[in-house]
């Protein structure tokens, strides 16, 4: 079949094929997958499975999925539409009708997003006419249909830190593999090795699984080296740009694939999600909430939104939901803010409301409230130290000093000491330099002294507290002196 217009839209690819085995090719393995197209070619050779969507966040790899499932598929007729760059869709099930045979066949329908309306009338339409009719859909979100299937699509499964060295563990791990394979279509002589494992399966973690982001950075393999582009990540440079030899023009880049989901949310949600992404850690509704002065049904109905357009996601874990910009999503959210210059003050408030958090916390760390405590600042801790390094860095080292005071037994009990004992040691000196916080630096230096005990370096705890002994007894504190 040729291509043919479709309502108001630009003019959208359309296949018609023969056999499975004519679908939409693709020139590299597709790694992790087995489960998934086993899974899913079973429910596509159910009769009774008339409409099975594919959801899942943008570059996890729905259209390759599709295409590798209905491989394995068998029945006679198939038909694809990629509706990618569809706009309005009107008229879609007359286009589609005619060409569609009376005997049983399948619907592959690809990208359906901006014309998701229209899409989800002409699938209920053609249902309804073509009895022996199967359809499969990808998209970002379902089509909201009467008998639809889901079928979600996860991201690849990723190690969990710490990351170890076991190269034989790492590599088990689905994402590990796909950049192995891709960094070796790249460089051959590529391999894990225990030098650069933890390496590459932080990289794996930080692009979240998602194949198109592990793609793209494991290209950037011909102008960096696996701990460079680490270090690149780890400072929140971009590293993601450029274009993907992909099949579709808005799967050549994650870029695009961002881009194309942010522009089907209206203001309010573009707004929340752009400012969320100063949050490096999760967050849950109470924070949503409180962070950007929002009522509570309205940060219900935003959040839910974004969650469904998978630019949130749901953190697995006990207890109640807590929400996280996958790491794409907040590169690109936090190129806006830096475009619009509206991210020194988005930084700004994000360290504020953790500055207050961290010191209303230090009183309740002791005592009948303390476990509470703990739990509630644990996955808080990422953006804890976000707001710690923004206070410093912009040069209100008193106001990060007195944060580091206020969590010293937080990460004590938690078992942060050498990192405690790093933002102790900058808070005694920052203390130090201001007139009339003597005895601040002297409680800093005590608890630095605490945690060197811990660790096992007495010398180190001898210095401290001889220097918090004569910082009491310079501010005049005979009970700690």
């Amino acid at each position: 079949m040729t291509a043919g217009a479709l309502g108001s839209g630009r003019l959208c690819p359309q296949l018609i094929i023969d056999s499975p085995s004519r679908a939409p090719g693709h020139r590299t393995t597709l790694v992790g997958r087995d489960l998934e197209i086993l899974t899913l070619s079973a429910q596509l050779g159910r009769e009774e499975h008339r409409l099975i969507t594919l959801t899942g966040p943008g570059g996890v790899g729905k259209s390759r999925l599709a295409c590798a499932a209905v491989a394995d598929v068998p029945i006679a007729r198939v038909a694809y539409l990629d509706l990618h760059d569809t706009v309005g869709g009107d008229g879609l099930a007359e286009s589609l009708a005619p060409r569609l045979p009376d005997e049983p066949s399948l619907l592959v329908l690809d990208g359906f997003e901006q014309a998701a309306d229209a899409t989800a009338d002409a699938v209920d339409t053609l249902l309804g006419r073509f009895p022996r009719l199967r359809v499969l859909t990808a998209g970002r979100r379902p089509l909201r249909l009467y008998g639809e299937r889901l079928f979600p699509v996860p991201p690849l499964p990723t190690p969990n830190p710490p990351y170890r060295h076991d190269v034989l563990e790492l590599q088990d791990h689905a994402a590990v593999e796909l950049f192995v394979d891709r960094a070796r279509a790249i460089d051959p002589s590529f391999a894990l090795t225990a030098q650069n494992a933890q390496a590459v399966a932080e990289i794996c973690t930080r692009m979240d699984g998602l194949p198109l982001a592990i793609e793209l950075v494991a290209e950037k393999l011909r102008l960096f080296r696996v701990d460079s582009l680490l270090t690149r990540l780890r400072e929140g440079r971009p590293v993601l740009g450029g274009d993907h030899a992909a099949r579709s023009p808005r799967h050549r880049s994650v870029r695009s694939i961002t881009e194309h989901s942010f522009r089907l949310l209206d203001e309010e949600q573009r707004a929340l999600l752009t400012r969320l992404a100063v949050f490096t850690g999760s967050m849950n509704l109470a924070t949503v909430e409180e962070f950007w002065e929002l009522p509570t049904h309205r940060t219900e109905q935003v959040v839910e939104a974004l969650v469904g357009h998978h630019l949130l996601r749901v953190t697995p874990g006990g207890g109640e939901p807590r929400f996280t910009l996958f790491n794409t999503v907040r590169e690109f959210c936090l190129e806006r803010l830096t475009a619009t210059g509206a991210l020194p003050e988005a930084r700004r408030r994000h360290a504020e409301h953790f500055l207050a958090l961290a010191l209303q916390a230090e009183d309740r760390l002791t005592g009948p409230q303390q476990a509470q405590w703990l739990q509630r600042l644990a996955p808080l801790h990422e953006d804890l130290l976000a707001a710690l390094t923004h206070l410093e860095a912009s040069g209100r080292r008193t106001d990060a000093a007195r944060a580091a005071l206020a969590l010293h037994r937080f990460w004590m009990v938690r078992g942060h000491l050498a990192l405690g004992e790093q933002w102790l040691a900058k808070a005694s000196n920052a203390f130090l330099a201001v007139p009339g916080h003597a005895e601040r630096a002297a409680r800093a230096e005590a608890a630095r002294g605490q945690f060197a005990v811990v660790r096992g370096d007495p010398r180190l705890a001898a210095d401290c507290f001889r220097h918090a002994a004569r910082g009491f007894h310079d501010a005049g504190d005979a009970v700690h002196e």
